[in-house]
């Protein structure tokens, strides 16, 4: 073999060891700013960066209060809720909350409906109530629904006056995908009536 051809063969397994260099080095940074989140919320609540998710859910809940729960059953506190979804129906879009006999409720429907719901959007609800404390464990829930035919099928959240000795519960599946803000909407009494029946959690 010729010093020439030596050369030349050395050149080109040089130039590929390089290559492969580089290709493997954009390739590992390309990878570890991918696994980067896109975004990042700062100053947003837990259950509203839940609701703004991606979920193979229809309907999405979560519910919170903002400013905690109180100590003392006489005083007043207001719990948020959303209600989010994810499927274009015709049906009115439902809420209901579910409080305990002796809470008593200050502002707020406790049941309402939105009809003209766009897929994807996040309707607020807002009730003020008096006597959920931590003085005693309670619970109250928020449920969202739609009514197909004779069956109910949706989501809930539930949250208790104790946070430190139980948890809130928010349904639906969570991977970081922001819909928006959304504006409040004004909830009209409950409409019956719909289609045949829709796949969904049913709520019993």
């Amino acid at each position: 073999m010729s010093k020439s051809l030596k050369i030349r063969i050395l050149m080109i397994a040089v130039f590929g060891l390089v290559t492969g260099a580089l290709c493997t080095h954009f390739i590992t940074k390309g990878a570890a700013l991918d696994r980067q989140p896109a975004s990042t919320p700062h100053g947003g609540s837990f259950a509203k960066s839940r609701i703004n998710s991606k979920s193979l859910s229809v309907i999405q809940v979560a519910l919170q209060a903002p400013q905690g729960i109180p100590a003392y059953e006489q005083d007043d506190v207001t719990l948020v809720g959303w209600v989010r979804l994810n499927q274009q129906l015709e049906e009115p879009l439902q809420f209901k909350w579910e409080i305990p006999d002796d809470v008593v409720v200050i502002e707020g429907e406790t049941t309402g409906s939105w009809g003209s719901v766009r897929k994807g959007e996040a309707l607020e609800v807002r009730l003020k109530i008096r006597g959920f404390s931590q003085e005693m464990l309670k619970m109250v829930a928020l449920h969202g629904f739609i009514q197909a035919g004779p069956t109910q099928f949706g989501n809930s959240a539930l949250l208790t006056s104790r946070p430190e000795d139980s948890y809130e519960i928010m349904t639906g599946e969570a991977s970081p995908a922001s819909v928006g803000t959304q504006k409040v909407r004004t909830a009209s009494p409950p409409a019956e009536g719909g289609r045949p029946l829709l796949r969904g959690k049913i709520l019993r």
